[in-house]
C-alpha cells in the first residue's frame, strides 16, 4: 500500500504519517520501497520486526472469528456477506457524492 492511501485508511495527513513511518521504519516494524510505477510514490510493507506479531495477530483474529461465528450457519454467513457489501456499496457511494 502507498504512503498516500495509507493516510487515507487510517486518518491522518500524509505529513503525519511520514513522520510517524520514519520511526517505524527505523525500529524494523516497516520498510518503504520505491513504487515502481512512480518513483515519488513509496509502497509501505511490514518489516521483518512485524512478522512474529501478525503471525499472533492473526491466530487470534481466525480463532476468535471461529468462536463467534460457529453457531452461524453458511448460508445465514452468505446472506450476512451480502447485506453487509450492499452497506459498504451505499456508504462509498454517499463517500463519493
Amino acid at each position: 500500500m502507498n504512503q498516500t492511501h495509507l493516510a487515507e485508511c487510517i486518518g491522518v495527513e500524509t505529513p503525519t504519517l511520514v513522520r510517524l513511518l520514519d520511526r517505524l521504519e527505523k525500529d524494523g516494524w516497516v520498510k518503504r520501497l520505491d513504487s515502481p510505477a512512480d518513483r515519488r510514490v513509496k509502497i509501505v510493507k511490514l518489516g521483518p520486526k512485524a512478522g512474529t506479531v501478525m503471525k499472533v495477530i492473526n491466530k487470534t483474529s481466525l480463532d476468535t472469528r471461529k468462536e463467534i461465528t460457529s453457531s452461524v450457519s453458511a448460508a445465514e454467513m452468505k446472506k450476512l456477506v451480502s447485506i453487509l457489501a450492499k452497506i459498504s456499496h451505499k456508504l462509498e457511494k454517499m463517500r463519493n457524492g
